[in-house]
């Protein structure tokens, strides 16, 4: 889970550079995307507001560099492909989109450059229950590329608690129903019961 808080306030002049353009230390003369899809043990499935899903990794490139998407309508290529640094201005649908400082503090403040135990204690500190557990690292990866994809489509991501019942029924007898508006996700449910019928 990606936490990026935009507090509305005035507007204030803010002096900031023109482009951000991020560099690796060692100039890579080559790039290339090997496999398509989503392959590793780091997938993971996000849900958007309009019901739409997607599967979501790290985009592995070779030699040794990981990245993210910036398109949530790119393609993944079937066969090897050559990827190069480029600008921002060179993406057609993000021309038109201010959220390149976003964007960079996302990348920035997220994983793999932030350490899964670093994010796990950010979010602890903003009150989220984790318990001594840290998240996992293809709950970070999807919730970065779904705060990503956020700015640069626009996609808004389902934030809807899967692990609060939207309903209760009582059935005959000692029999309740729990309905969840799709799949649950329990880990935190603790049942206690009481009876004036001793067990038997």
């Amino acid at each position: 889970m990606t936490v990026l808080s935009i507090p509305h306030r005035a507007p204030a002049p803010v002096a900031t550079r023109r482009r951000i353009r991020l560099r690796p230390a060692t100039e890579l003369t080559r790039m290339t995307r090997y496999r398509g899809g989503t392959y590793s043990h780091t997938v993971d499935r996000i849900v958007f507001a309009d019901g739409t899903t997607a599967r979501t990794d790290l985009i592995r490139l070779n030699p040794n560099v990981q990245a993210y998407s910036l398109d949530f309508t790119g393609v993944a290529p079937h066969q090897p492909s050559p990827y190069r640094l480029g600008t921002w201005s060179a993406l057609p649908h993000l021309r038109t989109r201010d959220c390149e400082a976003e964007v960079d503090w996302i990348l920035r403040n997220s994983f793999p450059v932030c350490p899964i135990a670093e994010l796990s204690r950010r979010l602890r500190a903003a009150g989220y229950p984790l318990g001594p557990a840290n998240i996992s690292e293809h709950e970070a990866i999807a919730a970065t590329q779904a705060a990503i994809w956020c700015f640069t489509n626009g996609m808004a991501l389902d934030t809807r608690p899967l692990n609060a019942p939207v309903a209760v029924h009582r059935g005959p007898g000692p029999v309740l129903t729990f309905e969840f508006d799709g799949r649950p996700q329990l880990g935190g449910y603790s049942l206690w019961t009481a009876s004036d019928t001793p067990w038997r």
